[in-house]
């Protein structure tokens, strides 16, 4: 349960504030011997892609990257047959790497001030882990000695650890923000949905201009265009017959913008739902737009399945889909990470209300419909 409380920085790309005094990078690292003749990679992530910057073998127990950093980025070193990874902040200056063969995540590295500060908040959060780790060994003991347990114990431990992990993020952030560290955890925060989106504004307004200016700035800056508050953007796409839907032309006293998928089980566990609200306030003038995320690379016969799971779940409201999984133009101008996501639309074409489900969703209609 611990990891779905941890923030986790691997893979996400980070730009720096600092300024730059070189203009090239040098990695030089050490690890047991044991690993020599083994391939050392260094990788970064673009989207959801890992992706292979350089490797080399390593030999006497050392391996070394020479390159030029077009801006800093979180990068890892990945070793054949070891688990794990380093990560680290790469930018254009000289690093040494204590690599720990033993737990790679857990090697030390010198370098950057990002990396320092990016080191401070991994020692938090693996101390947060260690916590659940121990909390979790005593409640295994105790139970196989029958003694009487809450039976939600761990969850309440998770509970206080989340609670822990939010008061550090923010405190961590407020002292940081001179930093891109800091903006990158609040989009984390945010994609996350792990926070109030106006807290989320209030944090993204604190930053300077050149946090603002950064990669991380820059994409923040682009999900606050779809806050609640915004003027919803107009978007045209094509239905399941190939004819042209706008989002202007479909929109009632409340639309509910629905970014679902035939191969999601919460978006499928979700549309009777939507279903019943659609039958009992469509005539007071509710509206409801589906937009299909099939398309995935490993989806044989995307449209199909999505023709097929609109005719099983009865869904009568129109449907559009660029069958382009995450990469649908329409999910990329509301900055859709995740399905399902809901967008409710008032009356005026602004975003009221986003991700409800359930009688929170209810409520906020009938509130709207008003």
């Amino acid at each position: 349960m611990y990891k779905y409380i941890l923030f986790s920085l691997i893979g996400i790309s980070l730009f720096s504030c600092q300024s730059e005094t070189k203009s090239s990078y040098t990695i030089n690292a050490e690890i047991d011997t044991t690993a020599n003749g083994k391939l050392a990679r260094l990788m970064t992530l673009e989207g959801r892609n890992q992706v292979l910057k350089d490797s080399t073998r390593i030999a006497n127990g050392k391996l070394s990257f020479k390159g030029k950093a077009d801006s800093p980025e979180l990068y890892f070193i990945s070793v054949d047959g070891y688990r794990g990874n380093t990560p680290f902040i790469l930018e254009n200056t000289d690093y040494e790497i204590k690599m720990n063969a033993d737990s790679l995540y857990t090697s030390t590295v010198s370098g950057s001030e990002e990396t320092k500060l990016f080191k401070e908040y991994q020692d938090f959060v693996g101390g947060l882990s260690k916590m659940y780790q121990k909390s979790f060994k005593e409640y295994q003991e105790r139970r196989m000695k029958n003694d009487s347990l809450d039976p939600n114990y761990m969850r309440k431990v998770s509970d206080s650890l989340l609670k822990l992990n939010e008061e550090f993020d923010l405190k961590f952030i407020n002292e940081n923000k001179d930093n891109a560290i800091a903006a990158l955890l609040l989009e984390q925060l945010y994609n996350n949905r792990r926070m109030d989106e106006s807290k989320v504004v209030e944090l993204y307004e604190a930053f300077p201009e050149d946090v603002k200016a950064t990669r991380v700035g820059k994409d923040l800056a682009k999900a606050m265009e779809t806050a609640v508050g915004k003027m919803a953007p107009d978007f045209s796409a094509p239905d399941q017959n190939g004819s042209m839907i706008n989002l202007n032309d479909v929109k009632g006293k409340v639309t509910i913008i629905d970014f679902w998928a035939s191969w999601s089980k919460p978006s499928r566990a979700e549309n009777p739902n939507l279903s019943a609200l659609y039958k009992k306030y469509h005539d007071l003038g509710l509206e409801i737009i589906g937009v299909s995320l099939d398309g995935a690379q490993q989806q044989s016969g995307a449209k199909e399945a999505w023709v097929q799971a609109i005719e099983e779940d009865s869904l009568t409201w129109p449907q559009v889909s660029n069958i382009k999984y995450f990469e649908d133009p329409v999910a990329l101008k509301y900055n859709v990470t995740k399905v399902p996501s809901i967008f409710i639309v008032d009356a005026n074409g602004k975003i009221a209300a986003k991700n409800l489900q359930g009688p929170e969703l209810e409520a906020k209609i009938e509130e709207l419909l008003k």
